[in-house]
């Protein structure tokens, strides 16, 4: 058809040959008659279009072979009535264009490029692409935009695929549906990005299935939201698949989805939206909206499986939050990073039903925010690194998080865990606080080279591993517990009104700066040990007791000038540090029970013992510069009381001061005029009890009070003073000699005067 050549049929219609081609070549637009353009158009030149004249439809159009749109010429579905057509192949080529308005355009081209254009493809809103060929076919030779995108054979004899050729997009939904008879598939393979703003559904008709592939070019797919029904897959491979929806489920899935171990899923809707209908696994997911207007929040739908990195971030110009709720069980493999860009703010909520989760690494940007309240599990297991950061928010609730792997723990932001477990080797430097249970297990190692380790009111200690605390402090007005044993490089500070007990284990001071500062209520050990002398013995001046055994390591020196120890129900002394001058009492009490020793030590204040003392080696020396009290029931094997200048030792009323066999009682003032005076609490006795077996004795310069020696050795002070009361067994001599005597066993001298 030439220039503004028509034909007019006035009967029947025109009869095209099996070979035949209707072309135009017109300059002037113009609409096609049905007397021209038959159909069905079966001749298979098929259509062509050339010059620059565009020819609009008359009426539903199918032509059984190719439409070839020249020049600049065009084609055109009347926007008015949206007339459909169908073809083999299109080729729009130059600078021509072929307009669908909202019309269906249907190709069912079996073999080459069923859409090739360099020219223009222009859809309406509501036009529908349909690809149909039953065969293996590339689909478009350069990019191009839909609307909605059907690919929809019925696949026969052999699987087929689809090869995109180039990048689409698709303004509305993208479907996917092979129709078979058997068990036959259809696969798309991209060759370019795919960006559909709808819906895309990858399903199957019949016996039929699909199959969406990014293949090994790892294009990436972006969609508004996805159906994957039963039976169909989606494989993303290594690359990227983002989802935009902002309403409703945006994953649907019931058949296969693959991701490979370099790909990523990203979540970005700005919207309150659900991720997944059934359990996924992802490789990396990434949820980073631009949230505008309002807070959004991302309900997992699901398990969610992570076999590399979650990143939840938030963009906003303002402080918006993004929320994921966990909607069952879920773990990352990977690093879990919550945080936020420009003002965004982000929140991982594992709450809900209390679910667990696990990851390799947490980290807490300072616009993060990980709650995990009531009873939930988190669990994270990495195995270098850091694992553990907060620089924002973490609210631990009711949970246990156990860290079972082996890293940094790095918390910049104020950090309270409930239940804490480390059964990892964990390296910390920076300060936290736990409300429950603090426990380390298995092959677990907490030894912080820094900071502070708090632990609040209903907390409790158990170590069955390795634990070293740089600090360890008991908040103010709690109550905290513990029955193991665990050592402390710095400082243990137990806090106003503070009850600190250990039931059982024993608590080792394990360096040179190692210090106890206690003004609470309580402050009770199991067992103590002092592993090393500290800088400065006033880095122990407090007081506190011990329920069990308090011990100087060898060579170690524990001598503070302040406080006093109280073993509460029995307990040992046991000084390795080689000499009484390694172990130095400002004060010592038993309340009750027995306390044994077999050390020297010294005493330099007062000895309050309301239960009992038993010493089986060394020697208890009293040698404070001012006045001492000794109370209770004590049995030395040696025992010294001394005066460098005057003083008084006060023993209580019926006080026992008992030296054992082969024992040496030893009391001395300084001179003449510096006596040592040994008096009663009251106008009762206090008994000394030396054994009769080969006791040795060193006495001088002192004056002694209400002293009941008898039924046992008798004490010999030829230059000491009777204070003229009641003081039995106890021989002071006559004159004005000052000498100084050992007496040993098998020298009596009662009634004998030596000058």
């Amino acid at each position: 058809m030439e220039g503004t050549a028509i034909i007019t049929v006035t009967t029947g219609v025109v009869t095209y040959g099996a070979s035949s081609t209707l072309q135009y070549n017109t300059a002037t637009s113009r609409t096609a008659s049905s007397e021209e353009w038959i159909t069905t158009f079966s001749g298979s030149g098929g259509i062509i279009i050339t010059n620059t004249g565009t020819i609009t439809l008359n009426e539903a159009k199918v032509v059984s072979a190719p439409i070839t749109i020249n020049s600049s010429a065009g084609l055109n579905t009347d926007a008015g009535n949206n007339y459909s057509l169908t073809a083999t192949t299109v080729a729009i080529n130059n600078t021509s264009t072929l307009t669908i308005n909202n019309s269906v355009l249907t190709l069912n081209g079996t073999s080459g490029t069923i859409l090739t254009r360099t020219g223009t493809f222009s859809v309406g809103g509501g036009s529908k692409t349909v690809f149909s060929g039953n065969a293996s076919v590339t689909l478009l030779s350069a990019a191009t935009t839909f609307d909605f995108l059907l690919l929809a054979p019925t696949v026969a004899s052999t699987n087929k695929t689809y090869t995109a050729g180039a990048a689409f997009i698709v303004n509305d939904n993208l479907e996917i549906n092979a129709t078979a008879s058997s068990s036959l598939s259809l696969t798309v393979n991209l060759s370019g990005a795919a960006t559909i703003t709808g819906l895309t559904t990858i399903t199957g008709t019949t016996s039929g299935t699909s199959t969406l592939d990014e293949t090994a070019s790892n294009y990436t797919f972006t969609s508004g939201t996805v159906n994957l029904d039963s039976g169909n897959t989606l494989n993303i491979r290594d690359g990227v698949f983002n989802l935009t929806g902002t309403t409703g489920t945006l994953f649907t899935r019931g058949g296969t989805f693959t991701v490979g171990g370099g790909s990523k899923t990203v979540y970005s809707g700005d919207g309150s939206t659900t991720l997944v209908s059934a359990a996924t696994t992802f490789d990396f997911l990434q949820l980073s909206p631009t949230v505008t207007g309002s807070d959004k929040t991302y309900a997992a739908g699901a398990a969610l499986t992570i076999n590399d990195n979650l990143e939840i971030n938030a963009t906003a110009s303002s402080a918006l939050r993004l929320t994921l709720t966990l909607s069952a069980n879920s773990s990352t493999t990977g690093t879990t990073t919550v945080t936020g860009t420009t003002s965004g703010l982000s929140t991982f909520d594992t709450s809900g039903s209390n679910y667990t989760y696990s990851t390799a690494a947490l980290i807490i940007g300072a616009a993060g925010t990980f709650t995990a309240n009531s009873s939930n599990a988190v669990t994270i297991n990495g195995a270098s690194g850091t694992i553990f950061s907060n620089a924002g928010t973490f609210t631990a609730g009711g949970s246990t998080v156990t860290i079972s792997g082996s890293g940094t723990l790095t918390f910049t932001s104020a950090t309270t865990f409930n239940n804490l477990n480390i059964t990892g080797t964990e390296t910390v430097s920076t300060s936290f606080t736990v409300g429950g249970a603090l426990n380390v297990s298995g092959s677990g190692n907490l030894s912080p080279s820094a900071g502070t380790v708090t632990m609040n009111n209903g907390s409790s200690i158990a170590n069955s591993a390795t634990l070293v605390f740089y600090n360890l402090t008991i908040a103010s007005g709690a109550t905290v517990t513990t029955s193991s044993s665990f050592s402390i490089a710095a400082t243990l500070t137990n806090s106003s009104t503070a009850t600190f007990t250990a039931s059982s284990g024993t608590i080792t001071m394990s360096t040179a700066a190692s210090t106890i500062t206690n003004s609470g209520s309580s402050l009770t050990f199991s067992g103590l040990t002092i592993a090393a002398t500290p800088t400065a013995q006033s880095q122990y001046n407090t007081s506190f007791s011990v329920g069990g055994a308090l011990t100087v390591n060898s060579g170690i020196t524990f001598a503070p000038s302040g406080g006093t120890i109280t073993f509460t129900t029995g307990g040992s002394i046991v000084n390795n540090g080689g000499a009484a001058t390694n172990l130095i009492f400002q004060g010592l009490t038993i309340t009750s029970g027995t306390v044994t020793s077999g050390s020297s030590f010294q005493v330099l204040g007062n000895w309050t013992n309301g239960g009992t003392f038993t010493q089986s080696a060394g020697t208890i020396t009293y040698n404070g510069s001012g006045a001492q009290s000794i109370s209770g029931t004590n049995n030395y094997t040696n025992l010294t009381i001394s005066a460098a200048a005057t003083r008084t030792v006060t023993i209580t009323s019926g006080a026992i001061l008992a030296v054992a066999a082969n024992g040496t009682l030893t009391l001395t003032g300084a001179d003449a005029s510096n006596k040592l005076t040994l008096n009663a609490s009251s106008t009762t006795d206090w008994y000394l009890r030396v054994s009769t077996t080969s006791p040795t004795f060193s006495i001088s310069h002192i004056v002694v009070d209400r002293s009941d020696a008898s039924g046992y050795q008798q004490i010999n002070a030829s230059n000491g003073t009777n204070s003229g009361t009641n003081t039995t067994n106890w021989n002071f001599g006559g004159g004005g000699g000052s000498a100084d005597f050992n007496f040993g066993e098998g020298l009596q001298m009662e009634g004998i005067n030596i000058n």
